[in-house]
């Protein structure tokens, strides 16, 4: 599949709601703007309101505050994360938003609230990872077997700690 390409400078959401502001200036319903552009009801309303505010298509500034770490730290941070929990001195390798929060506070002094170490993850560079292809070597045995045997292990001390669990391949991504 073809990666599509977009007017230089611009994102897919900023040329679809030009594209759906054009057609909503031409007189097609907000519905038919919406299953066209693949978008919410909701997301057509909104472009509605931006135009009748005489603003454009383009994406808006991100409001919020600066993040209080730097570049630098948030660096540092994640080759603390990359090397594991145990090697920074935690009992498991499970890496959890409370001990990343603990990390924080006691590597530079700063506080974070458990709710947006996500975010600073997601800057970071961690998501959910989907496999593109299994492995030769995957054992469908051993796999069946970890999940029923220790697989809940994990799922129990991780609600023990009210811990997330988080998955990452060999190379740390």
């Amino acid at each position: 599949m073809a990666k599509k390409s977009y007017p230089k400078g611009m994102t897919e959401m900023e040329w679809k709601r030009k594209q759906g502001m054009e057609l909503l200036r031409m007189g097609t319903k907000q519905a038919h703007v919406a299953r066209k552009m693949g978008v919410n009801r909701r997301t057509v309303y909104d472009w509605r309101k931006r135009m009748d505010n005489d603003q454009d298509f383009r994406n808006r500034k991100k409001k919020g505050r600066n993040s209080r770490l730097t570049d630098d730290q948030k660096k540092r941070l994640k080759e603390i994360i990359d090397n594991g929990a145990v090697n920074y001195g935690f009992p498991t390798d499970l890496w959890t938003l409370k001990r990343i929060a603990a990390v924080i506070e006691k590597e530079f002094g700063v506080h974070y609230n458990t709710t947006y170490i996500w975010q600073l993850l997601r800057v970071l560079g961690y998501s959910a990872q989907i496999p593109i292809a299994v492995a030769i070597e995957k054992d469908g045995d051993y796999v069946k077997r970890w999940l029923s045997e220790e697989y809940p292990q994990y799922v129990k001390e991780a609600r023990e700690h009210d811990a997330t669990i988080l998955f990452l391949d060999e190379s740390g991504k």
